[in-house]
């Protein structure tokens, strides 16, 4: 806000921890927001990375100290399936939504974006619930068990593939990809794209021509495009994916 900036209120700061302590205000019904960043926003796509590498610990235990929320692990999955669930249980009935989970492919929690009626709210709950990292064992570990190559890698990061997914964009001549849109009267408007690392598979593991991409789809769009980054290192690539596309 430039000159309008205010030196935040100390004792405000502390009673509004102290109310999401006690009253779980971070999730209040009607309030739209994913792992912080809040969206008023009706037609909500989450992308969650459920790569091999979100099985392990969130290594920083003052950033989740600063959320105000104990989890039942560190583990990276673990506490994001956590905050989606929370927030979908949130989300305003009129509000439409739906979920993508990647790693070396793709899995879309619905075939089109629902409304998040009780049932839906519920069904994606447990959806994301049931939700492990892929590629358990690592590919070297896993081939050597007898598993086939596709198998094996199915833990590693796809993200060209999980945005174009999230996007509507037909991806490797697979028609599949296309289904996964909305009506153009109802169109998506915000994604929530959540990952822990660079990519490693895919049409292009380049984030350079990712972002040329996505630019390229996105450009009459209007998409807001949030991106978490919760990896250990780097993340620059991904700070700038969301510049560019309205965050």
């Amino acid at each position: 806000t430039e000159a309008r900036f205010e030196v935040p209120d100390l004792d405000a700061i502390a009673a509004a921890k102290a109310k999401i302590a006690t009253e779980g205000g971070r999730y209040a019904k009607g309030r739209k927001a994913f792992q912080g960043i809040e969206t008023k926003s009706e037609n909500i796509i989450f992308v969650l990375d459920v790569s091999k590498s979100m099985e392990e610990p969130f290594g920083n235990p003052d950033r989740l100290a600063a959320t105000g929320r104990v989890y039942s692990s560190n583990q990276r999955l673990a506490i994001v399936k956590e905050e989606l669930i929370n927030t979908i249980d949130a989300l305003p009935d009129s509000t439409v939504f739906n979920i993508v989970a990647f790693a070396s492919d793709v899995e879309v929690w619905k075939k089109r974006p629902a409304k998040a009626s009780i049932l839906n709210r519920n069904n994606a709950k447990t959806w994301v619930g049931d939700l492990e990292p892929r590629g358990g064992g690592g590919a070297d570990f896993r081939a050597r068990l007898g598993f086939s190559a596709d198998d094996a890698n199915e833990g590693q990061t796809n993200t060209h593939l999980a945005l174009m997914t999230a996007f509507g964009e037909e991806v490797g001549g697979k028609p599949g990809r296309k289904a996964f849109v909305t009506d153009t009267s109802d169109p998506v408007d915000t994604i929530f794209f959540l990952t822990d690392g660079e990519p490693t598979v895919g049409e292009t593991v380049d984030m350079v021509e990712i972002r040329e991409e996505v630019r390229r789809v996105n450009a009459y769009r209007g998409v807001q495009l949030h991106v978490i980054y919760v990896g250990a290192y780097g993340g620059t690539e991904f700070r700038k994916l969301a510049e560019e596309n309205g965050e």
